[in-house]
């Protein structure tokens, strides 16, 4: 099977172009965790005023004087689509050694109807609603 997978020494991606990351956790007994997640680079030049994402109290040393916002910091950052505060800065802090762009999402080659009404459910209503 072809990997599609591209070393971060060789190249980045497009600067806040959401990919699929593998990240190496290294712990102290020597042990290596793989881990696949999607994520985002940013090159430390790109103000929060200008990113395509939203950020939430990003910490950063650099400031854009003209839009009064931080400069987000160089890095790499999880996308996240199903916490709750929808917040994007989330750093990872392990070290991102491949990165390779997202596959389509599925489309079903159908839509997807709608459950219809079922007897039983209407008998219930009717029988709750007094036959209304």
């Amino acid at each position: 099977m072809e990997s599609n997978w591209i070393p971060v020494a060789d190249r980045l991606p497009e600067a806040e172009k959401e990919v699929l990351i593998t990240a190496v956790r290294k712990y102290e007994d020597g042990e290596r965790q793989y881990i696949v997640t999607t994520a985002m680079h940013e090159p430390g030049n790109i103000s929060e005023y200008d990113s395509r994402w939203r950020w939430e109290d990003i910490e950063s040393d650099e400031w854009d004087e003209e839009n009064d916002c931080p400069i987000i910091p160089e890095g790499w950052w999880e996308c996240k689509h199903y916490n709750q505060d929808d917040a994007w800065d989330n750093p990872v802090d392990n070290e991102v050694i491949a990165w390779m762009p997202k596959p389509e999402p599925y489309h079903p080659k159908e839509p997807v109807e709608q459950e219809q009404e079922q007897p039983w459910k209407q008998s219930m209503m009717n029988t709750f609603l007094g036959g209304r």
